[in-house]
């Protein structure tokens, strides 16, 4: 699987969570941090730019119907996360989408041809 795939399917998923967070918080009673409750328009830019971002990244990669079936899975993934990591899913959102800007990264630097 090329490391755009893999860093879309993350960054899919990470949005899911971030975007997700706050309505299962209130439903279960978890806290919120500081930063959900102040930045909730950067929460919701953050949120669109991992989902679409993804997605258009996955429908490039991929054939459509593996993209489909790939951002199925992330939103499964993400709220699966969400359930089981529970307060913490929170920090493992952010480190998700990190870890998918790295991957993305690393994998363009293997692309450059240097003479």
């Amino acid at each position: 699987m090329s490391g755009f795939i893999t860093s879309s399917i993350m960054a899919i998923t990470s949005g899911t969570m971030i975007g997700s967070y706050g309505e299962y918080s209130k439903k279960h009673g978890w806290p919120i941090g500081r930063f959900y409750l102040v930045y909730k328009i950067s929460i919701t830019i953050i949120y669109w730019f991992c989902i679409v971002g993804g997605s258009i990244e996955l429908f490039f990669q991929t054939k459509w119907y593996f993209s489909l079936i790939a951002i199925v899975v992330s939103f499964m993934l993400g709220i699966s996360l969400i359930l089981f990591f529970k307060k913490n899913a929170q920090w493992l959102a952010f480190l998700i989408l990190i870890a998918s800007v790295l991957i993305y990264g690393f994998n363009g630097l293997e692309i450059i041809e240097i003479p």
